[in-house]
Order: C-alpha cells, then structure tokens, then sequence
C-alpha cells in the first residue's frame, strides 16, 4: 500500500496572482536587520513570495538578489515587484531543499514563513541548505509563526486542516533560535512583528479594519516599535532570529 504524501507548503494555494502587497508589515519584517553587508553582496530569499523584502534588501545593500520559489506566480510577482523598486533580482525555480548553489554562494541567506509549513525534518534540512549556501561570517535571518500570539495560534488550533495555509507549525522564539543554533548559526538577536496584523486572521470584519487601518496609517507600527526587541519577538504573530555563520 502507498501512502499518501504528508502535505506540505507545495499542496497550499498561494494566489501569488491576487495577492495584496502590504509595504507597512514588511517592512517591519525587514527593521530590524541593520548590519547588512555593502555594495556588491549577493543575497538569497528562500520561498520568494512577492519579492518585496529581497527587492528591498537587494537595494539597501546595492548588491545582487536571487529568489528561489517552486510557484510560477510567486516567480513572476516578484519579478514584477523588483522593477518597481528598480533592482535587479535573479529568479531560480527550485525547492529549498536542495538548493542549486554552491557552498559559501551568499551574503545574507532570508527566508520568512516558509520552513513551517513542512514536516520537522523537512523544516531541519531547509535550515541546514540555508547555512550551507550562507558564506563564513554572512548574515542568516528566518521568520516564522509565533507559537506565543494568542490570536494566531487559537485560529489555526480552531480551524484546523482548513486553515488557508495548513500546514503550518508555529514556533516559539527560543524555539526558533535553537533550530538556527543547531546548523551552527551564532544567533545574534531576535525580535517580531506583526502585532495587530494578527486579528485580521481572525476573519472577522472588525478585526480586518482594526489591522488595515494600523497599517495603513502607521500608528499600529509605531506602537509595536516602541515595545521592546523582546516583546515584540514574544507578542507579535511572527517570530523572528538571525545571527552569522562562523567564520571558522
């Protein structure tokens, strides 16, 4: 007898086509990375989605992006969102497990809610592809769902298999951090966002117009800023850890 295949980020139905790009909540995905490398670095986003954040860290650096998703529409959003910003990203379809690179390949190496939606070991081996395409001393960043946000965590626990993005296994920030640390990472921080962007999946219209009118307007971010790296990486819906690979 076969059995079926566990599911899996590649069963979910993205919709990259009528995606909603919300500049405000990536943007704080991207704050707190402050010590990027300069010109010329060569950066790789794991699961590329809409581009938005390799489109930004490509231009802040002033270096070369490079995006890997298996999702024709993921690859041709970002595509899209790159030239909006006006950089240049290379797009490579390809799974996150066996990455087409050689070891040492990247400066910075970001990926953001991506390993969650595979089985434990699957998640383990796209960590360790991260690292080892990731340069001695290059920067390492992963985002995922926070275990800890109550809002986020009661909608998937009540919806269960129909949860838009099931699977998806929240993680909690030590957890997090101790994953990286396993492949060898030095983690160097962690932090959150996405603090009121939580009740919109509770898909209520109340809760929609609460997370778009703090996003939209700017209050919602500004609150969440001021709350400490700590609160932020415990409170907010998604977690956040990144550190360097040793040099040695």
């Amino acid at each position: 007898m076969t059995l079926p295949a566990e599911p899996n980020a590649r069963s979910i139905a993205w919709g990259w086509n009528d995606a909603s790009v919300v500049p405000a909540y990536y943007e704080r995905a991207l704050a707190p990375l402050t010590d990027l490398p300069g010109s010329g670095a060569r950066i790789l986003e794991v699961g590329v989605g809409c581009g938005y954040v390799l489109s930004k860290l490509t231009q802040r650096c002033g270096g070369r992006g490079v995006g890997v998703d298996n999702d024709p529409q993921a690859m041709d959003l970002a595509g899209r969102v790159a030239t909006s910003f006006g950089v240049c990203i290379d797009r490579v379809r390809a799974q996150g497990e066996r990455l087409p690179f050689a070891d040492g390949s990247f400066d910075v190496v970001y990926s953001q809610g991506l390993i969650e939606h595979f089985p434990p070991d699957t998640s383990e081996l796209l960590v360790a592809e991260h690292v080892r395409v990731l340069r001695p001393g290059g920067l390492l960043a992963v985002s995922v769902p926070n275990l800890l946000n109550p809002f986020h965590t009661w909608l998937k626990y009540r919806e269960g298999t129909s949860y838009r993005f099931y699977p998806e296994r929240s993680y909690t920030p030590r957890g997090l951090a101790a994953l990286l640390k396993r492949h060898g990472i030095n983690v160097s921080g962690r932090d959150g966002y996405g603090l009121f962007w939580s009740l919109w999946h509770q898909r209520s219209r109340l809760a929609y117009y609460v997370s778009a009118v703090t996003l939209r307007c700017g209050f919602g971010q500004e609150f969440e800023m001021n709350l400490t790296p700590t609160l932020r990486a415990h409170l907010c819906m998604m977690t956040f850890a990144w550190g360097r690979r040793p040099l040695a």
